[in-house]
């Protein structure tokens, strides 16, 4: 089972649905399915940026298979706390997509 650490800027999911529910409708349609082969690991910060590095190393402890961030201020802790894991991708912006593929 494919873990997924999510770093959110909001206080809880609910405040972060309008952009959760379409990136989990995104991961249905290709064939991942939360609880079957891919569990999500959530992280939040409540607006607060500075806890996002914290949440990154709380998420590297869990040992997760990637960590994605809502927002660039979570990219970048990532990248942060993330030195002495080379083969673990780092802050690296990716040309972004409308729909998956």
């Amino acid at each position: 089972m494919w873990k997924v650490g999510i770093l959110w800027h909001a206080a809880n999911l609910e405040g972060e649905m309008v952009m959760y529910q379409p990136f989990v409708d995104g991961m249905h349609a290709l064939g991942y399915v939360e609880g079957r082969n891919v569990k999500f690991d959530h992280t939040f910060v409540d607006e607060k940026y500075e806890r996002f590095p914290a949440n990154a190393q709380q998420l590297i402890d869990r040992n997760v298979d990637i960590i994605m961030a809502s927002v660039a201020r979570g990219g970048e802790s990532r990248g942060q706390v993330d030195q002495d894991h080379p083969n673990r991708v780092r802050n690296q912006r990716r040309p972004r997509k409308d729909r998956f593929s």
